[in-house]
């Protein structure tokens, strides 16, 4: 595996980072973050103290972060932007993989017979049906009609049709005319009651 050798601290890192992550790569690489170091003082090698406690050597080839170490490349190192450039073409190639050769998801297809699936149980069912032996999962309860097929109508009223249950003579304004009224009533009976207080 290759490693990758990046800092918290570190804005090109974090550009790296999230790229590598958003892309599912991250999981192909070893990530040691250099942000804890200590220099051997007999041998003058920096080594990087991993989160574990353990320390490794930074190669002498790894001058700045973030910085790829191509293991099978002669332990060729790449840096910064040029790092999302070489996963670029393993990127493309893993979408046109997951959306086959489209460029975009496949939307659900009605036509399609993959999936046909109830959220509820009939309680007619008996239990040997439902159990994993039984056939209550594979019996056919409904007919899919695809939305371009022969769908049954629904019986309406053709667009001129009046209905005739309410009479020529009654308006809104004759409608809100006696809601006031009934309401200015109504408020004069509780007006007049020993129990509630006078409004002024």
């Amino acid at each position: 595996m290759d490693l990758l050798y990046y800092s918290n601290y570190c804005k090109h890192s974090k550009k790296v980072l999230d790229f590598l992550v958003k892309n599912d790569i991250i999981k192909s690489l070893h990530s040691i973050c250099v942000d804890r170091r200590k220099i051997d003082q007999q041998t003058g090698q920096v080594h990087v103290i991993l989160e574990n406690g353990n320390s490794v050597l930074l190669p002498p080839n790894v001058h700045s972060v973030p910085c790829l170490l191509l293991i099978k490349e002669n332990y060729r190192c790449i840096s910064g932007e040029d790092i999302i450039q070489n996963f670029k073409g393993t990127v493309q190639d893993n979408n046109l993989m997951a959306t086959n050769g489209n460029g975009e998801p496949l939307g659900f297809s009605l036509g399609s017979k993959d999936i046909q699936s109830e959220a509820f149980t009939f309680f007619n069912a008996s239990p040997e049906d439902l159990s994993a032996k039984g056939i209550g999962g594979s019996r056919p309860i409904y007919n899919y009609v695809p939305a371009n097929g022969n769908t049954p109508s629904i019986e309406t009223p053709p667009d001129n049709y009046r209905p005739n249950k309410i009479s020529e003579d009654v308006t809104v304004d004759k409608i809100q005319t006696e809601r006031n009224t009934d309401i200015n009533s109504t408020m004069q009976q509780f007006n007049q009651t020993p129990f509630m207080p006078k409004t002024t």
